[in-house]
């Protein structure tokens, strides 16, 4: 299944979570002022949510982002809990995927 502007990020140590979703998030909560600094620079986030994309593969209190336009979801997250991430070709015209442990 392809979700789009969700992409997985071998950086990230927690989910960012982009503006177009917040609709469907869920558990929203106030956090104090957490500093977020990614690739197109830094930001304030002052709220987490949960999300749930399919079978599995959801966010809990990933960082709210009003000033992004793609959710990452952390790969090294995942990882830790048995998920499995492989990419094929490259970047820009191949695949990714993240498959649930089993």
């Amino acid at each position: 299944m392809i979700i789009y502007d969700v992409i997985p990020d071998t950086g990230a140590d927690i989910d960012v979570i982009e503006s177009k979703a917040f609709d469907k998030a869920t558990n929203k909560k106030r956090v104090n002022n957490i500093k977020l600094t990614g690739s197109s620079g830094a930001c304030r986030i002052d709220k987490v949510c949960d999300v749930e994309y399919v079978g599995g593969l959801d966010t809990k209190e990933g960082l709210m982002n009003p000033n992004s336009d793609l959710t990452c979801l952390s790969i090294s997250e995942r990882d830790q809990k048995g998920w499995k991430f492989w990419a094929e070709k490259d970047l820009y015209s191949g695949l990714s995927r993240v498959a649930h442990p089993k």
